[in-house]
This record gives C-alpha cells, structure tokens and sequence, in this order.
C-alpha cells in the first residue's frame, strides 16, 4: 500500500501541470496493459485498475497515461512504462515526461534508443544537470568517445558544482586517454 500511495502523490507531482493537447492520431491507442494473472499484489491490481480506468475517462489526456506509466515503472513492469510513457507524449505531455521515458528505456539496455531523448530533454531544460550527464553517460556506453567527452565538457562546464557531472567528465576523460583532463575533473 505504502508504494502505491508513493505512485500516487509522485505522480501528481511530477505532472502537475505542463501538459499541452496535442494529439497526433484520430482515436488514443488502448494504453498499454498486463495479463490479469500478473497482478497478483492486490494493491498493484486496485492502483493498476483506477490508472487504467483514469485513462479511459479521458482517453486524449497526457496525464493518465503518464501516471499509469510510473505505475508501471516503479513496478519494473518496463516495456508497458515506457509504452504509456510514449503515448503520455504522443498526447502532448512534458518533458519530465520525456526524461522517464529516456531513464528507463537506458535501464533496459537500449542505450543507443534513449540517447535522442536525452538529447529532447536536455535541449529543452537546458538547466536539468541530469539530462547532461545521462546524455554522456549514454554516448560512452555506445561507444561514441568524442561525443561523450564533448556531452562530459558540455556538463561540466554548465554545471561547475555539481559532482556528478565533474564525475562523469573524469571517468569518461579517463576512459578516452584524456588522463590531464580526467584529473582536473576529479579535483573539482
């Protein structure tokens, strides 16, 4: 029960607000469900049923959808959060809609996917640190030395106090043979 209220209270307040209608299709998809033999917490059941009857009460509204995919997500339920979340968007909703939508699709080993996002994201909060060092995270994990390096220098210098930031420039700087630059970071 406690975890459900938790969904409940973070999702109104993560969404609060932002959402502009813009639909896309003539008729909202069916959101995203799960076999009844897989909701066998029945908290999970009751929040899973009143998220999905939320949706179908106001089928072209972003924000129903986004909440039944942060049920989803705190439920590891993945695949289903990251549907809901792309039709939350595909409605209109935010970009904090976005960055979910990016986080998870990462932790589900598509990196290469969620790295656009993260690029949407940062473009569009350009004060949002975490959508910047995801962003290099993200290029170094595919692969892309220079293009995480140059995210990794982006982050950092917009973000000169932040940690995680001069963390993630050290690491990825260290990672490329960039050794000088990898421990000017790790001394901020």
């Amino acid at each position: 029960m406690k975890r459900t209220a938790w969904i409940a209270a973070g999702a109104a307040a993560l969404v609060a607000g932002g959402f502009a209608l813009a639909p896309r299709f003539a008729s909202p998809p069916e959101p995203p469900s799960i076999p009844a033999a897989e909701r066998d917490d029945p908290d999970f059941a009751r929040a899973l049923d009143a998220a999905l009857a939320a949706v179908a009460a106001d089928p072209r509204a972003p924000r129903p959808r986004a909440e039944l995919g942060m049920l989803y997500d705190v439920h590891g339920i993945a695949q289903q959060a990251i549907d809901a979340y792309g039709q939350a968007l595909d409605l209109g909703a935010d970009v904090r809609v976005r960055w979910l939508r990016a986080r998870l699709t990462a932790a589900t080993g598509r990196v290469a996917e969620a790295i656009p996002e993260y690029r949407a994201v940062a473009e569009a909060d350009p004060g949002y640190a975490p959508a910047r060092i995801a962003l290099a995270l993200a290029l170094a994990g595919t692969g892309d030395g220079k293009g995480a390096l140059a995210a990794a220098e982006d982050a950092a210098s917009r973000f000169p106090n932040d940690a995680a930031a001069s963390l993630a420039l050290a690491e990825i700087a260290s990672e490329h043979g960039a050794r000088e630059r990898a421990i000017q970071a790790a001394r901020r």
